[in-house]
């Protein structure tokens, strides 16, 4: 029955990712606790109380889905040190919590990071936040600023295609059809900093700061659609930060 959860909990964590971008935008994100509140104690209680959900329901395929597992990501970024400390503790463990990791922080991995004999073993993803958490993070600002430099090149004004599409007349069925769908390295750039996850809002704020608007639309995704604003860019610019202040303690990730 443990090998059987394992896979549909791969299957769940491959699918999220690949629905990430649509996830930010548009799916509701769990309340967040009072920015004042013993978060660990908070924590050690809906831990305890999945946990014996679990416990309760062996056979289930998805131990991830279900009211209590989604009670600790309501948690948000506060919980995040209590997460990677009990992934270090359990490695099987480690699985689950990853998915919660993700959730609340967006970030999310190239295929390529991972050795080609590891693709699909979870504990080797869960190994790679912990790796991330605990050293990877560490140089995300020269990272972010090197992929936006790079993606501010190759902006243009007014539309910048997104993807390369080539439209094709088949001779057989008398039909146009679209062959192909690749990013451009525009987007490849835009993905980049994206998949960084909630580490780089603070990044962005400072952009904003400098009257610098070109990243309002993944503050947006970064924050799963709470922070869209409407308006003049000054006007979101403005709302952007007003909603930074207020509510950072919530999406940033503690030191």
């Amino acid at each position: 029955m443990k090998f059987r959860w394992h896979i549909t909990l791969l299957l769940v964590m491959v699918c999220f990712a690949a629905v990430l971008p649509a996830l930010a935008a548009d799916a509701p994100t769990p309340p967040t606790p009072p920015a004042k509140v013993d978060v660990k104690a908070v924590f050690d209680t809906r831990y305890q109380a999945w946990r014996e959900w679990v416990a309760k329901n062996p056979n289930a395929q998805n131990p991830i889905g279900n009211k209590e597992f989604n009670s600790i990501v309501a948690l948000g970024a506060p919980a995040l040190p209590l997460m990677i400390a009990k992934m270090e503790q359990s490695p099987d463990e480690a699985v689950m919590l990853e998915y919660a990791v993700q959730r609340i922080t967006f970030k999310v991995f190239a295929m390529d990071e991972l050795p080609k004999e590891k693709v699909g073993d979870e504990h080797a993803r869960a190994e790679l936040y912990i790796k991330w958490w605990k050293e990877g993070r560490k140089s995300t600002r020269e990272q972010f600023e090197k992929v936006y430099a790079d993606w501010k090149a190759l902006k243009k004004d007014g539309e910048t295609p997104l993807s390369n599409q080539e439209l094709v007349y088949d001779n057989a069925t008398k039909t146009i059809v679209r062959r192909g769908d690749a990013r451009t390295p525009f987007a490849v750039d835009y993905d980049k900093m994206r998949n960084m996850g909630i580490d780089v809002l603070p990044l962005i704020v400072e952009k904003v700061q400098a009257k610098d608007y070109d990243l309002l639309p993944l503050f947006g995704e970064l924050t799963g659609g709470r922070a869209q604003f409407k308006g003049d860019l000054e006007a979101r610019a403005k709302s952007l930060l007003n909603w930074w202040e207020k509510n950072k303690e919530r999406v940033q990730i503690p030191e």
